[in-house]
């Protein structure tokens, strides 16, 4: 069957009628849609959501599952259609609104006000991070970091770790400009899965923040969109000694203190 959108007037009126339409998402039911929709050249199965619904609950346990199922329903789409608003929208207030609602339930609340629904739906149904916008979130992250084999199948092995942290996701790789390259992706998270118990521990955040850092840098002066997986990995063991240093930043600010106040006594004597 073909994919639903909605027409982008109507999707971009979502986004600033957000307070008037806040007893449908309470509902979960827009009602009748059909005027402000077109019919998009996409195929569907109209199985989504019955694959997303089970695991609509918090954890990255389950965040996981949830985005491959999305990926594989949407897995050929070009980069052009898979950054359309209207079809986000169309899929995030019509097939998988129970998914949506079910995963951020404070919407139903009584006790929240108007403002506190408001910024809430703002942050999950239009957030303009397209890794911390729901949907998009789930989607990019897997499109990114899915390895595709020859045979058809794909590898979720660094799908699957991605989402085993929430500091892996939209606060950290995810969230920096290198999530732009596939390349960047693989080869950061096949470092950091190698590594993870050995190098990156203790103080994983702090290594991982660091490791991105060093690559921000090098990308001011190198072109990185030009390297390979391999290189971007390659690149960071070159510096295991440099990120094995990196501490706990309580720990870190402790002691820059400490040196401050050395120096400034110094300074006085």
């Amino acid at each position: 069957m073909k994919q639903k959108i909605f027409t982008e007037e109507f999707a971009n009126s979502l986004i600033y009628d957000i307070e008037d339409n806040l007893p449908k998402y309470k509902s979960g039911d827009f009602g009748n849609l059909k005027d402000v929709e077109n019919e998009w050249s996409v195929e569907c199965s109209g199985e989504l959501l019955d694959k997303m619904l089970p695991y609509a609950v918090s954890g990255a346990s389950n965040e996981f599952p949830a985005a491959a199922a999305l990926y594989e329903e949407y897995q050929h789409l070009t980069p052009v259609e898979a950054s359309y608003k209207p079809f986000w929208h169309h899929l995030s207030h019509v097939e998988l609104l129970p998914y949506m609602i079910k995963r951020w339930p404070d919407i139903q609340k009584p006790e929240r006000t108007n403002d506190e629904n408001v910024r809430y739906i703002k942050d999950h149904w239009f957030n303009p991070s397209i890794v911390r916008n729901q949907l998009e979130g789930l989607y990019w992250m897997v499109r990114r970091s899915v390895i595709k084999g020859e045979n058809g199948l794909n590898d979720y092995t660094l799908s699957k770790f991605l989402f085993s942290r929430t500091k892996l996701g939209n606060r950290g790789l995810a969230a920096s400009k290198l999530f732009s390259y596939e390349n960047a992706v693989h080869g950061i998270l096949r470092f950091y899965m190698e590594n993870e118990s050995t190098l990156l521990t203790p103080h994983f955040e702090e290594k991982t923040d660091y490791c991105i850092q060093l690559l921000n840098q090098t990308g001011a002066v190198v072109e990185l969109s030009l390297w390979t997986s391999q290189d971007f990995y390659d690149f960071l063991y070159a510096h295991r000694e440099q990120i094995n240093r990196i501490i706990d930043r309580k720990v870190q600010k402790r002691l820059d203190e400490e040196m401050a106040q050395g120096q400034l006594k110094l300074n006085i004597e």
